[in-house]
């Protein structure tokens, strides 16, 4: 109840803050810094607590004109002036500048936030004309030019200001699509969502020819082939984050991470083996994709990306003439979880229809074939934070098994089992401990599905045995871990499976 809380009420906050007001200091012990959505980073606002001394400002709305500053780095010795001691320049000397966490003006640092590493007057009291007419003088003197070390290295913080501490949270919308002419999307905030390119033709992972020996002393091309056509990869999906912990000392003590998400997934695999022997084929690239990021820096930076990958592995035993196509189809509907509280608990509409089928087979006796194919469509949110990182994602993987065995039965027969099954599982994951917010990797099954989609036993009536030469030695007709199968008896009749 209190991650959902944390989450509503900081939504509701990125919502209403679109941007940044630097007309008011941070000078009440609190501050924060929003991020618009557009369509290089994600939307997101991070808020800092403390004591009164704790935070600070040195912005103009704080009464402090910046000298010199580059935008290059957190880490820098910037010299400044008080312009209106009455809107609260000496607030960061409150119990002392050093470990005071301030914020920056626009152009000055990398991120919003530094923590001061030393103060010291200036030894260059020069001030730009502009600037020198606008300080406030006391008897006849200018106001002193001081000179601030500052970094973002907060674990050094001596804590004498005491713990400051931060809610972060950052959303962003995307899209994956194989189709091109709709791989962008206009959001509701302005923002373009990412695309990522999967290919809609085959993709081929075996693709292996011999020729063999084959009956009355003559020879016959034989081939392995293997191949993946993704038709339809489609997601839209909204990711969340939410974070808390303490800046001074460096803790993340809850991440909460939601990718709310509507998609379809289609493919069709294509297989076929008059070879003996096995094969396999390891990350398969399927489609890759960034997606706009979001950063404080100094303190944590959020990266989301797409990766579709996949893993086809073939074992075969004698002639098998095994050819089959299977065809798979997902739609994913209103995924909606919240990793790790799982409160409330997490759901999905995932809808797997009949996908159509073609086998076809003539089998020799006693042979055997399997074909596997497994995808994995994987969004991955990495979460660097205080140099640690964490991966948090959310996978679906399908698995496609095809399998042929041919057994003996009676008088001169064989008996020959086909049998297919897609599945599809999601689960959201953590890949190992981060700060006091995660022990170690944690996983949450959002869905499973086992799918059988054919189961069929035949008997066939082999044929006359072939007329096989002397000296025939088809082991010697190989390639890789590929080879020629024995001339063997075929059967009478071809199967053949339509759906």
């Amino acid at each position: 109840m209190k991650d959902i809380l944390l989450i509503f009420v900081l939504t509701f906050a990125l919502q209403a803050v679109c941007t940044n007001d630097w007309t008011k200091a941070c000078l009440g012990g609190s501050c924060s810094f929003d991020i618009e959505e557009t369509p290089t980073n994600m939307g997101g606002t991070i808020q800092i607590s403390g004591s009164s001394s704790s935070v600070s400002d040195i912005t103009p709305a704080a009464g402090w004109q910046i000298l010199n500053c580059t935008d290059s780095t957190n880490s820098q010795t910037i010299r400044l002036v008080c312009t209106n001691e009455s809107l609260g320049c000496e607030h960061i000397f409150q119990d002392g500048a050093r470990d005071t966490i301030v914020r920056l003006p626009q152009g000055c640092g990398r991120g919003p936030f530094v923590r001061i590493a030393n103060h010291t007057i200036s030894e260059d009291q020069s001030l730009p004309t502009n600037i020198n007419s606008r300080v406030i003088k006391r008897g006849g003197t200018v106001t002193q030019v001081h000179a601030l070390q500052i970094d973002d290295n907060f674990a050094q913080s001596s804590g004498q200001h005491g713990n400051v501490s931060f809610e972060i949270h950052a959303q962003g919308d995307f899209r994956v699509n194989n189709d091109s002419k709709q791989s962008k999307r206009q959001t509701g905030s302005g923002s373009t969502s990412g695309a990522v390119d999967i290919p809609a033709q085959s993709i081929f992972f075996f693709d292996t020819s011999l020729t063999c020996p084959a009956a009355n002393d003559t020879t016959q091309t034989q081939t392995i082939s293997g191949s993946l056509a993704a038709i339809q990869t489609q997601f839209d999906i909204t990711v969340d984050v939410t974070s808390t912990g303490t800046m001074s000392p460096p803790n993340i003590e809850t991440l909460s991470f939601s990718a709310p998400m509507n998609g379809a997934l289609a493919l069709d695999t294509i297989y076929n083996t008059g070879l003996q022997g096995s094969l396999e084929a390891a990350n398969i690239p399927l489609g890759s994709a960034e997606f706009p990021s979001f950063s404080i820096d100094g303190i944590v930076e959020i990266n989301p990306t797409f990766l579709a990958t996949g893993d086809a592995t073939m074992v075969a035993e004698l002639l098998s003439n095994f050819a089959p196509l299977s065809s798979f189809s997902a739609n994913i509907n209103n995924l909606q979880f919240t990793f790790p509280s799982n409160d409330p608990p997490a759901n999905v509409d995932i809808t797997i229809p009949n996908g159509p089928f073609d086998v076809l087979a003539e089998p020799t006796l006693n042979s055997s074939a399997q074909f596997t194919f497994a995808s994995l469509y994987e969004f991955d949110v990495q979460i660097s934070a205080f140099s640690q990182s964490v991966d948090l994602s959310v996978a679906y993987n399908y698995f496609n098994d095809l399998q042929l065995v041919s057994t003996p039965s009676v008088n001169n027969s064989e008996q020959v089992c086909i049998n297919i099954t897609n599945s599809l599982a999601v689960a959201v994951s953590n890949s190992g401990a981060f700060f006091d917010a995660f022990s170690g990797t944690q996983s949450q099954s959002i869905f499973a599905q086992v799918v059988p989609v054919l189961s069929s036993c035949q008997i066939l009536e082999l044929g006359p045995s072939p007329q096989v030469a002397l000296g025939t030695r088809p082991s010697l007709y190989s390639r890789d871990d590929v080879s020629c199968p024995p001339i063997a008896t075929l059967p009478q009749t071809t199967i053949q499976i339509i759906d």
